[in-house]
């Protein structure tokens, strides 16, 4: 799992945070060297203080998240279904080659999806924990810029829900993802065009092609669940499309790291569906979806 050696960008955030640990970069020269992933730095030095500096203590944070991960999609998608949705679900996400080639990575891919995870739990609850929702938002953007899409989710979640949230909650919200936002935002302007580039047939082939079953099966996952789940459902559906659209036409080139969240929510939704074809026509022999 850990045989295969760096590539360059796990080469350079590690050589920034063995930088720190050996006292030749001060903490801002490490934050000047990337600044769209200051808490991943700090987690991957903090790993190489505990365990020593190697590719493989670099690679740990992403495994522990990715661990994590199975655990929270169990009991979402046990939540949302049953206990065979949640060993499906868990399955798929566990054996999946992109997670655990993500996973075994020196890069915060696999904690942002295991974030978004948490947050879906914890919005299912009957009462929320908006501080705590909150904190994983502000956690997944230091850890990685794409980890602001967050706060679309959060975001749409709290305007669905508006009579029942204190307005304090929600101007801090937005608020908070304005300044995070910012950066980005300005980036777009000075840029001069809002999306330049177009990979709309790479991104339609990954999900219609390669993974069509597993998309269409999530299709009517999502489709069960909207009528229990309705404002969880829109707020994924925007931070969904928010995401693809972003990846699609605002990377200059495709790479399947800036979409890996997405098939979190599509592994969760394939459990979601069999678990309940196999409530409505095996319902004594549940277990063999």
């Amino acid at each position: 799992m850990f045989s295969y050696s760096f590539w360059a960008d796990e080469a350079y955030i590690s050589g920034i945070a063995s930088q720190l640990v050996t006292g030749k970069y001060s903490l801002l020269q490490a934050f000047n060297a990337l600044s769209y992933q200051k808490l991943y730095i700090l987690v991957i030095t903090a790993f190489f203080k505990l365990f020593g500096i190697s590719e493989m203590t670099a690679r740990l944070p992403s495994l522990i998240a990715f661990f994590i991960g199975i655990i929270v999609i169990f009991l979402l998608a046990k939540k949302l279904s049953n206990i065979y949705g949640g060993l499906l679900s868990a399955f798929l996400y566990a054996f999946s080659h992109l997670n655990l080639a993500y996973a075994t990575q020196a890069k915060p891919y696999a904690a942002i999806e295991t974030i978004l995870l948490i947050i879906l739990y914890l919005m299912t609850n009957k009462k929320t924990n908006h501080l705590l929702i909150i904190f994983l938002c502000i956690i997944a953007t230091l850890l990685h810029s794409i980890g602001i899409f967050l706060w679309v989710l959060y975001g749409t979640y709290l305007l669905l829900k508006i009579k029942k949230t204190n307005i304090f909650i929600i101007l801090s919200t937005f608020a908070l993802g304005l300044i995070f936002a910012y950066p980005m935002i300005l980036s777009f302007i000075k840029a001069g065009q809002t999306f330049p580039y177009n990979h709309l047939y790479q991104s339609m082939k990954l999900f219609t092609y390669k993974y069509s079953f597993i998309s269409l099966s999530a299709f009517f996952g999502f489709v069960w669940s909207f009528k229990k789940n309705k404002t969880i459902s829109i707020a994924l559906l925007i931070y969904s499309l928010v995401v693809f659209i972003m990846a699609t036409f605002q990377q200059f080139i495709f790479n399947i790291r800036y979409v890996l969240f997405l098939f979190g929510i599509l592994f969760l939704y394939f459990g979601i569906f069999w678990a309940k074809v196999g409530e409505k026509y095996l319902p004594k022999r549940k277990w063999l979806i």
